[in-house]
Order: structure tokens, then sequence, then C-alpha cells
């Protein structure tokens, strides 16, 4: 989270996250879902 803020304060606006992790494994695919919800929910409350 540290790192997208950091890209934040200097000017991103849009992230892109590709679910790739699918290619890998079964496994790989769930904890990717996962993390990425979490990431979402951790951006929204910086936020607001």
């Amino acid at each position: 989270m540290a790192k997208l803020r950091a890209l934040g304060n200097a000017g991103l606006r849009h992230v892109v996250l590709a679910h790739l992790f699918g290619l890998l494994s079964a496994r790989a695919a769930l904890y990717g879902l996962w993390a990425t919800g979490r990431i979402a929910r951790r951006l929204a409350l910086v936020e607001s």
C-alpha cells in the first residue's frame, strides 16, 4: 500500500490489475482474487 500511495502522490490516477494468476494454478488464482479485493478495499478507505 505504501508504494501505491507514493505513486498516487506522484500523480498516478489509474491502476489496472491483471489476473494472470490462473495461469499458474487454481490456488494462485484464488489468492490473486482475494489479494485484489483486499487492495481495492484498502484503496477505497484511503480515498474516503
